[in-house]
């Protein structure tokens, strides 16, 4: 049980940290002005909530490249120790 709860938490501290917040920014930000092809197709949903949903996706898709950039950083850090 506390091995799935060390992995649930994998860098929390580091997301705490100014440079991967701003690196999260940055990731959003290029994310939500680019709209690559699973993020445009939300724009084809009428009224408001299409609008919306392509931020929430943006949002989703840079969550899980900051934390796959996160993780390789960790154990990248892990193997020069």
């Amino acid at each position: 049980m506390l091995e799935h709860y060390e992995k649930s938490g994998l860098g929390l501290k580091a997301a705490r940290h100014p440079l991967v917040l701003a690196l999260a920014f940055g990731v959003y930000r290029f994310f939500d002005a680019l709209k690559p092809p699973p993020i445009h197709l939300a724009e084809y949903v009428t009224g408001g909530l299409g609008i919306v949903l392509d931020d929430v996706i943006a949002a989703l898709v840079s969550w899980l490249v900051v934390a796959l950039i996160v993780m390789l950083w960790q154990r990248w850090q892990q193997k020069i120790v």
